[in-house]
């Protein structure tokens, strides 16, 4: 049951692109579920949970049949995402299956607010180009949509694609007031711009003198959400493109530029408390797990007044995002289990290697981080 594709009516890539959309999607849910929740609905006043120790954590997870995989801070969201009182705490049967009823009402009330909270959030497709991301974001009810590519001849099938499918586009420098026709449940900017220059408008942007927004409420210039499916060798689309294989070895560029789009998403782009998925259909950890095993722990370094610089010919003086990983749960994305790395929580998908339909799928890596600060 994969969504949006619509009776045919979508231009259908590989799940490649559309597995990051739909780890974004669940990841902004959950936290805005867990940002929502009511006060008086009779759930355990909320803890704080940072001083318990992992096993402890995952005792109080068990209590709660709240699944007890993930790292310390994927333990803490679960937890005070479920606000519910422990189990076994006695009463009678009738009693257990009336709390269990009541709490089953308030998630399904939480569930609601969280998927009305998207229409309020703010997500960008960096390097989006030919719109198959794009599209899906923009069929999962967000408020507003900013797909930016630095190459204009892409740029321009880009728009094309999101236009056959009905959605309309505006460019994001001057946000006009478009046309409300078609199925685009969210607005769709275009930037034709590098990713790693590229900034969310401010604020006092969104409603300019100029008749920018006219007068609409849309979400500000904030962004809770980054899809960055980063330029790179393909290597992972070697089963149906074979002349990638014959490449040469040497990446040349394409390291630095996937490291500065990184870094320049989560320190410059992406809000606080958001969620960075990032995405490669190279099979090659260079491309994958290492850019973002650098990510987590840049920063982290013995602070002794060694070198400040990141490798890149800058200076720390600039405050870098502290990011964490989001591990993906077992069952979250049906039918990509076997994909999921226990130990750091990232996918790694291997061509010919999930049978059943998917056996010929493109090989790809997503990860998902949450920014702390």
């Amino acid at each position: 049951q994969w969504p949006g594709y619509d009776e045919g009516e979508w231009w259908v890539q590989d799940v490649s692109s559309t597995v990051p959309a739909l780890a974004l999607r669940s990841a902004l849910l959950s936290t805005a579920a867990a940002d929502g929740g009511g006060d008086d609905d009779g759930r355990e006043e909320e803890k704080d949970y940072s001083a318990y120790k992992v096993a402890e954590l995952k005792d109080m997870c068990r209590e709660r049949n709240l699944p007890v995989s993930g790292t310390k801070p994927v333990l803490i969201e679960r937890l005070s995402a479920s606000h519910s009182s422990p189990a076994g705490g006695g009463g009678d049967d009738d009693a257990s299956s009336s709390s269990s009823s009541a709490a089953f009402d308030a998630d399904a009330d939480a569930v609601d607010d969280a998927t009305e909270a998207l229409s309020e959030m703010h997500v960008v497709d960096m390097c989006a180009a030919p719109g198959g991301k794009t599209s899906q974001l923009l069929s999962m009810g967000f408020g507003r949509v900013t797909a930016v590519e630095a190459n204009a001849r892409r740029c321009r099938r880009l728009v094309e694609n999101l236009d056959r499918l009905g959605f309309p586009t505006t460019p994001a420098a001057t946000d006009k007031e478009g046309s409300d026709e078609g199925q685009g449940q969210g607005r769709c900017e275009i930037a034709v711009c590098r990713g790693q220059e590229w900034l969310p408008p401010s604020l006092h942007d969104n409603d300019d003198e100029d008749g920018g927004n006219g007068g609409e409420a849309v979400p500000s210039g904030g962004v809770s959400g980054i899809l960055l499916d980063v330029p790179c060798s393909a290597t992972g689309t070697g089963s149906r493109r074979p002349d990638v294989l014959r490449r040469s070895s040497d990446l040349g560029d394409l390291p630095e530029t996937q490291w500065q789009l990184a870094i320049h998403a989560a320190d410059n782009v992406l809000d606080a408390g958001g969620i960075l998925v990032y995405a490669t259909c190279s099979l090659l950890r260079e491309e994958g797990e290492d850019v973002v095993e650098r990510l987590l722990t840049r920063g982290r370094c013995d602070g002794d007044g060694g070198d400040d610089d990141d490798g890149n010919g800058n200076d720390d003086d600039e405050e870098e995002a502290e990011m964490e990983m989001m591990p993906f749960l077992p069952g979250e994305i049906p039918g990509f289990d076997g994909a999921i790395c226990p130990e750091n929580g990232w996918m790694r998908v291997l061509p010919g290697t999930l049978g059943g339909e998917m056996d010929e799928c493109d090989g790809f890596f997503v990860a998902r981080l949450i920014k702390r600060r």
